[in-house]
């Protein structure tokens, strides 16, 4: 029997179609071997990616199993995670999906479209379940949501006149806000990092709560210097992966 008495926070890594969603949907649908209990859901599964339709589609579509909130940065996550992880403890199944409509029909309001329907009823037994675990898939995508909504930042600045220093037409060198690479990172450096430490502060918090992040990696590079002298030359050797969160520090060998 697998012991949930502590809370625990998983990261699984690897490139583009390894199975790290695969991975993620074996560890939250677990069963105790003896009772055939779930030992994991229901789940809050944070979806920042279309595919997980596809792999993650047996948890996503029952009620009972998964509450899912889709998010497109880190701000958006962080939002979720203090909606239905508060400091009183998690919230049940019904409470987590009235919070997501909720969340809905904001940005709806500000985007000014139409709000969307309220979700199905759900029955008692199962709506009254707590939330046990939490998925996000991928914490990468949402880095790059994060550096994406610092672009927006930078176009609703320069469209009211709050940015008086940065010129108001596109380019392609970096020079414009909206294009400035370095601030963009920086921007979802920040934001991710907050996204992390709300995360250790659900397995902190709360006990018996599993936290399971997705992300993508990159290949991690050294520059090696062979010969000595004039004849020496460096040449760059792929010595791993990294986290693709940002740009992957070249290390020196």
């Amino acid at each position: 029997m697998f012991a949930t008495d502590q809370s625990m926070l998983l990261v699984l890594t690897g490139a583009v179609n390894e199975g790290k969603t695969t991975q993620l949907v074996s560890i939250i649908g677990a069963v105790d071997l003896d009772t055939k209990a779930q030992l994991f859901t229901p789940c809050l599964f944070l979806v920042a990616e279309a595919s997980s339709y596809g792999t993650a589609g047996r948890i996503l579509t029952d009620p009972a199993l998964c509450v899912v909130w889709p998010v497109a940065d880190c701000d958006e996550a962080v939002d979720a995670l203090r909606e239905c992880f508060p400091d009183g403890g998690p919230l049940t199944i019904a409470e987590a999906r009235a919070r997501e409509h909720a969340a809905r029909c904001k940005a709806a309001d500000k985007d000014k479209r139409p709000r969307p329907p309220a979700p199905a009823p759900l029955p008692a037994n199962i709506g009254s379940l707590t939330l046990r675990s939490v998925a996000i898939d991928t914490i990468s995508t949402l880095y790059q949501g994060s550096a994406k909504t610092a672009a927006n930042i930078a176009r609703e600045e320069i469209a009211s006149g709050a940015n008086k220093r940065i010129k108001s037409t596109r380019s392609t060198n970096n020079n414009g806000a909206m294009n400035n690479s370095m601030d963009q990172g920086r921007f979802a450096a920040n934001r991710c990092q907050i996204l992390i430490d709300r995360l250790n502060g659900i397995t902190q918090h709360h006990r018996g709560v599993l936290v399971v992040v997705t992300c993508h990696t990159r290949p991690l590079e050294a520059d090696e210097i062979t010969g000595s002298g004039e004849q020496a030359t460096t040449v760059c050797r792929v010595i791993g992966s990294a986290p693709s969160l940002g740009a992957t520090k070249t290390a020196s060998k």
